[in-house]
């Protein structure tokens, strides 16, 4: 019984670091995201 919960434990964590790294993708990719709007809003304010 002892080893399954182990390695029930062991399964949630490696659940929670793949959920982890992919929460900081999506966070990095949306910070791209944001400063290419920036960027071409501020160039576009530029050319009026």
């Amino acid at each position: 019984m002892e080893k399954k919960q182990n390695m029930l434990n062991l399964n949630i964590q490696q659940n929670l670091l793949d959920l982890f790294r992919s929460l900081t993708l999506s966070s990095d990719i949306e910070e791209g995201i944001s400063k290419k709007v920036l960027e071409n809003s501020k160039g576009k304010k530029g050319e009026k």
